[in-house]
């Protein structure tokens, strides 16, 4: 991590697999020392702003989950925040270029992470923000929704060049960040994306 450049978009993803072996070792061995170093990467790899944006919604809902299932090693508002960063990163993993089955499994998926995160505000006794995350997480969820009435199949009637041009975009931005299926797994495209770190922000 000290040898990777800021600004390089692979960065985010070391930080999660870092965070992810502490994980890992928290869950065998129960130290309090690898709960803080697994929270506190995953956060770390939140912050890289060029990494993709999947790695840094799944990275905070490491750190969320990870908070909430052990109230005792973290404060609330450690977990909220974690819950904010996940909130924060919804708006940017749905995407048009997604099939729409493909959209239909994310957005649900979006829905119970919503309702994880409302659940953790009241918890903590946090009503207020309990609220607006509900009302947040309910705009997003529905915009999606409402999205999802193949607006591409209308697009690939009339402009069919066009529909062709823009799918293949969507695919290569897929690809160049790809969605984190299990904790630990290495995208194969995170290699390609650290020899053109810049090949996501041209295609955006």
């Amino acid at each position: 991590l000290e040898m990777t450049p800021d600004g390089n978009p692979d960065k985010g993803h070391r930080y999660f697999l870092l965070a992810d072996v502490y994980r890992i070792r928290f869950q065998l061995l129960g130290g309090s020392l690898d709960f803080e170093q697994a929270t506190s990467v995953f956060m770390r790899a939140t912050d890289e702003a060029s990494t993709a944006p999947t790695i840094r919604f799944h990275a905070a809902l490491q750190c969320a989950g990870l908070r909430s299932l052990h109230p005792d090693l973290t404060t609330p508002t450690d977990t909220l925040n974690a819950y904010d960063r996940v909130l924060d990163a919804i708006p940017q993993v749905v995407w048009l270029g997604y099939s729409i089955q493909r959209r239909y499994k994310e957005v649900s998926k979006l829905a119970d992470v919503v309702q994880e995160a409302v659940h953790a505000a009241i918890v903590a006794g946090d009503m207020v923000r309990a609220l607006e995350w509900f009302e947040e997480g309910r705009g997003v969820v529905w915009g999606q929704m409402l999205q999802l009435r193949t607006p591409m199949v209308d697009l690939r009637h009339k402009y069919p060049d066009l529909a062709a041009g823009l799918e293949g975009v969507s695919r290569q931005l897929e690809d160049a960040a790809p969605l984190i299926s299990g904790a630990g797994q290495r995208p194969a495209s995170a290699v390609a994306a650290s020899n053109d770190g810049g090949q996501y922000y041209r295609l955006l």
